[in-house]
């Protein structure tokens, strides 16, 4: 894989499916190729941590956890090849288990689009895919990788197939013992220690099938199993070792079938199963817990075409959600029937698009408020495009939330109402493409409102206090976000220079008429850029985020810093097979940071990768 193989950027958005279609005017950033290729033998978290968006993490490959524009991880969703795929639990979903090359295509979606994924879709949503397997030719890859803190990663894959069907096998392992160096800023002259009690193990497999069955029927499968195993670091400021250990367990099955009688009408049904089993361990403390939940989809959609290329689509979805905790109260089942629908409308030539949709939810037979959105996109030249969307949105509680049984400290509340609010954003981009260059330039800005916003508050008891989950708050944030990509080729030399802007004020009171606090670890600054340079078989780059000052709870704040990596590779021949060499040096300026305030991070490290591609 080379930067000359992702040069053009005619396809501003990617659409794969019939709700990306109905995604006008929001703002969309798709991962390239490059950055997939340099991250597969690492997490989505990681990949995500030199981007755009803000992301919090329990230390070296603990849990992590992204937000978007101010919101918190439970309001930005997760979806995999059409299916949101986070614990009901506690509405997250772990970035640090997604190996990025399970993947074949990782976007972001900024704002609210509760109407078209449902609930929890309020701040931005990550949407990843792997089954588009016709399009890619036959083959496989080997990738080998390893590093400091004694990590050593494997992966593969291989697909096989032809126009009428295919199947690709992923999979991905990794040992590491995650002994990094740090400073310890929480002792007298911070002097470096390394982590301890942070050795992980992970493996995982995913399996797609495409299958044409005919013309007009079209059958798909996807299946993702993973397993984590991690020992769980102590925080800077402890005098004794830790012994917490928490096992990951997940299983993610989805199947699509479709049907297009005519060219002009679609209909897809989906089977989707998420099933999970997390166990935790402190034998300091004597603590054993497990918790295990599952999340059983079905949905039946449909698209036609009516109206001069306009396009309905309308979709119904039942939801089963269960979980089970040794802190619960018994086992939790919820019953979720929703339905949407949306009309896509070219207008003027097609230099106007615009979008109207509108959904409805039934929770446990109880109605929720029905939601909507509109959006639009007017092109008045080929290379200028002005953007809105404004949609109404909202998120049920986390079974969590609801079914925590009252214990010494904690305790759920079964009347929480869900969160609701509105958001919308503005803005325009300009694209210019030739044979030897392109440019991408977008600006936005948005604005969020969340009411009912779900807080967890320690409230007094009679001996001391317990933490326990109400709508008290009411949330706030705005913003800007600019984005800039830029690729030129000049014979054998391809450039490509990438940066992304956000500056975001975000705030929530917890009574009306009080005084509003600053949302906790969400930077008011933040910066990602990168350089790619590949001339004939060598290849380098350089990955530069800034993340500023953050609140760590309303009176302090956790310092600005930045964090950049390196990567140099080479290709070469080696028995008729193309092998990439490749080095990267992360933490390149050897700072001190923390994402979540305690948990050391590692100061400099190096990792060394083989990659070898057996493609036709």
């Amino acid at each position: 894989m080379s930067l000359s193989d992702t040069i053009r950027m005619d396809e501003v958005k990617v659409y794969g499916n019939l709700r990306e279609s109905h995604s006008i005017g929001a703002t969309i950033y798709k991962m390239d190729s490059v950055k997939l290729k340099i991250f597969q033998n690492r997490s989505a978290a990681e990949l995500l941590a030199m981007g755009s968006v803000n992301l919090k993490s329990y230390g070296v490959g603990g849990l992590s956890s992204l937000t978007m524009r101010g919101g918190n991880s439970s309001q930005t969703i997760v979806v995999w090849n059409g299916v949101n795929i986070q614990n009901p639990m506690n509405g997250g979903a772990n970035l640090s288990l997604f190996p990025v090359n399970m993947f074949s295509s990782i976007r972001l979606q900024y704002g609210g689009s509760g109407t078209i994924y449902g609930s929890g879709a309020i701040s931005g949503i990550l949407i990843l895919n792997s089954n588009a397997l016709f399009s890619q030719p036959n083959g496989g890859e080997l990738s080998l990788s390893y590093g400091s803190g004694n990590t050593r990663s494997l992966s593969s894959q291989v697909k096989y197939g032809d126009k009428s069907r295919a199947i690709s096998v992923k999979v991905f392992g990794q040992l590491a013992d995650n002994d990094f160096e740090f400073r310890n800023i929480y002792k007298i002259g911070s002097p470096k220690e390394r982590i301890t009690h942070a050795e992980s193990k992970q493996l995982g497999i995913l399996t797609d099938v495409n299958m044409r069955l005919h013309e007009k029927l079209f059958w798909s499968f996807s299946g993702w199993g993973q397993l984590g195993d991690k020992n769980l670091q102590p925080i800077m400021s402890s005098t004794q070792p830790s012994y917490a250990n928490q096992v990951d367990r997940s299983l993610a099955l989805v199947s699509n079938l479709s049907f297009s009688p005519s060219k002009r009408i679609l209909f897809n049904l989906k089977n989707a199963a998420s099933l999970g089993v997390i166990d935790y361990s402190d034998k300091g403390v004597n603590i054993f817990t497990n918790n295990s939940y599952a999340s059983i989809l079905t949905e039946l959609e449909s698209k036609v075409d009516v109206l001069n290329n306009g396009e309905v689509s309308m979709g119904i979805n039942h939801t089963l959600e269960t979980a089970s905790s040794d802190d619960y109260v018994g086992s939790a089942k919820r019953n979720r029937v929703s339905g949407y629908a949306s009309l896509r409308k070219p207008l003027f030539r097609s230099r106007f698009l615009s979008v109207l949709s509108i959904r409805g939810e039934l929770v446990d037979g109880d109605f929720k408020p029905v939601i909507y959105s509109v959006g639009a996109e007017w092109l008045p030249t080929k290379k200028l495009i002005f953007k809105m969307n404004a949609s109404k949105n909202y998120r049920i509680p986390t079974l969590n939330d609801l079914y925590w049984a009252s214990t010494t400290y904690t305790e759920g509340n079964p009347n929480l109402e869900p969160e609701s609010g509105w958001g919308g954003d503005v803005g325009f981009q300009i694209k210019s493409i030739s044979s030897d260059r392109a440019i991408n330039v977008s600006n936005s800005l948005f604005y969020s409102n969340i009411e009912r916003w779900i807080v967890w508050l320690s409230i007094p008891t009679v001996s001391d206090s317990k933490w326990k989950p109400f709508n008290m708050s009411k949330g706030e944030s705005w913003g800007w976000e600019s984005q800039v990509d830029w690729s030129l080729r000049v014979n054998s030399l391809t450039i490509r220079v990438e940066g992304f802007y956000t500056f975001t004020h975000s705030v929530f009171s917890e009574q009306p008429g009080s005084r509003a606090q600053p949302m906790i670890y969400t930077p008011t600054h933040r910066f990602s850029g990168s350089l790619n340079l590949q001339y004939e078989k060598y290849g380098l780059g350089y990955y530069h985020g800034f993340t500023g000052k953050r609140y760590r709870d309303f009176q302090s704040q956790l310092p600005a810093f930045n964090l950049a990596n390196l990567f140099i590779s080479y290709k070469f021949n080696l028995l008729g097979k193309v092998v990439t060499a490749g080095l990267s040096v992360n933490n390149l300026w050897n700072q001190d940071y923390q994402l979540i305030a305690g948990y050391a991070m590692p100061l400099r490290s190096y990792m060394f990768t083989i990659n070898i591609d057996f493609t036709r």
